[in-house]
C-alpha cells in the first residue's frame, strides 16, 4: 500500500504538472475568436463554461479581470464599470490585451487544455459593469450573459464567505452617476447592515441591473441557468447557433461530468434539484427581504419566490430613465 504522505506528494505534482501544461499555448489574439461567459459569480458560469468548451475547442482563459490574481488590474477595484465612449486609452488596451488572450499565468491558465488556440473563452465573473462598453467597443467580441436566481447565489456566496465590495462600487462616481444614484440609499443601507444576506442581495440587483439598462436584445446571448437546467437541448441548440458552431457530440454527458470547478456539494454532483435546491435552506424571511430587494431595483421582473424566471428572455432588459441632473437629484433626495 502507498503511504498517505507519498499519495500527496503524487497528487500535488500532477496538480502543478497540470497548470504548468495549461500555460504551454500559442494564441492567434485575434479578437474575433473570443468568447466572454459573463454573470455574477455562482451563478452557473463554471458549469456552463465546461458545456461551451466540451471538445476543447477554446483556450480557457480564467478570471483575467481578477486583481488579486492578475498584475494588469492590480489597481482595479473587484469589480469595475467602464462606461461605453469615455474610457481612457490605457484601460481601454488593458481590456483589449486580457480578452485577446495576451497574458499567461498560473491563474489564466489553470484549466486551459488547447496548446494551439485561434479562439478563446474567457469565463469572467466581474465584467458585468463592462458589458455595455464592450459591446460598444469591441462588437467582435461574442458576449455571453449569464444568469440565475438571487437567493440561490446568494446562499452559494454566503457558504463560501465571500466579500460583497458595496462599498467600492459606491466609490465609482461613473458608476453611480450614469445607473446607481436611485438606488443609492438602498444600497448605503445594505452596506452598513450586518446582515451578509442583504449585502448579497443587493452585490446581484447591482451586477445586474447595470447590463440591463445598457444592454438592448441581441446585444449578448442570455445564458439563464435555469433554462439551461429545464431545456437543456433546446437552450443548447440557441448557445452554439449563436458561437456559430454545431452541436458537439456527447455534449449532454459532458454537463453532467464532474469537474474540478465544482463543489463537492453541487446540486449537479449530487443529483439534486438544479433549479431549485437553495428553498431548501433558504428562510421565509429572507425570500421577503430578496423580494423586497428586487422591487427596490426595478427587478421584480425577473424572478419571484419559485425557482424559475418570471419573463421572457427579451422581456429582461430595461430602459433607462433620463440621466438626472442637479435639480431631479434635489427633488429625489427630498
Amino acid at each position: 500500500m502507498i503511504p498517505y504522505r507519498v499519495q500527496q506528494a503524487v497528487k500535488h505534482v500532477t496538480k502543478e504538472l497540470t497548470v504548468l501544461r495549461g500555460m504551454l499555448h500559442v494564441d492567434t489574439h485575434d479578437l474575433s475568436g473570443t468568447v466572454l461567459l459573463a454573470g455574477s459569480g455562482r451563478s452557473g458560469t463554471t458549469w456552463m463554461s465546461q458545456i461551451i468548451n466540451h471538445g476543447n475547442v477554446y483556450r480557457d482563459l480564467f478570471e483575467p479581470f481578477n486583481p488579486q490574481h492578475v498584475k494588469q488590474v492590480a489597481n482595479w477595484p473587484a469589480m469595475r464599470y467602464l462606461p461605453a465612449g469615455q474610457v481612457d486609452s490605457e484601460t481601454a488596451d488593458i481590456v483589449e490585451t486580457l480578452l485577446a488572450g495576451r497574458v499567461r499565468s498560473r491563474w489564466t491558465d489553470r484549466y486551459n487544455r488547447n496548446h494551439l488556440a485561434k479562439q478563446r473563452l474567457v469565463k469572467a465573473i466581474r465584467t458585468n459593469l463592462m458589458l455595455g462598453y464592450l459591446h460598444a467597443s469591441l462588437p467582435q467580441v461574442k458576449l455571453l450573459f449569464a444568469m440565475r436566481h438571487p437567493c440561490a447565489v446568494a446562499h452559494s456566496r454566503i457558504k463560501l464567505r465571500w466579500s460583497t465590495h458595496l462599498d467600492e462600487l459606491l466609490a465609482q462616481t461613473d458608476l453611480m452617476q450614469n445607473h446607481l444614484e436611485p438606488y443609492r440609499e438602498t444600497i448605503e443601507r445594505a452596506e452598513r447592515n450586518d446582515d451578509t444576506w442583504t449585502k448579497h442581495l443587493a452585490m446581484w440587483c447591482i451586477e445586474n441591473v447595470v447590463p440591463l439598462r445598457e444592454l438592448t436584445p441581441g446585444d449578448a446571448h442570455l445564458l439563464r441557468y435555469e433554462d439551461l437546467c429545464t431545456d437543456f437541448d433546446r437552450e443548447v441548440a440557441d448557445l452554439f447557433g449563436f458561437l456559430g458552431r454545431s452541436i458537439p457530440v456527447g455534449i449532454e454527458q459532458a454537463a453532467r461530468k464532474r469537474s474540478a470547478h465544482f463543489r463537492r456539494d453541487s446540486a449537479i454532483l449530487r443529483g439534486g434539484d438544479l433549479t431549485g435546491d437553495w428553498q431548501r435552506h433558504v428562510a421565509p424571511k429572507q425570500i421577503d427581504a430578496m423580494l423586497n430587494m428586487l422591487s427596490r431595483f426595478g427587478l421584480s421582473h425577473l424572478y419571484d419566490e419559485q425557482p424559475m424566471p418570471r419573463c421572457d428572455r427579451d422581456a429582461i432588459y430595461i430602459k433607462p430613465a433620463p440621466s438626472l441632473d442637479f435639480f431631479s437629484l434635489y427633488e429625489y433626495a427630498a
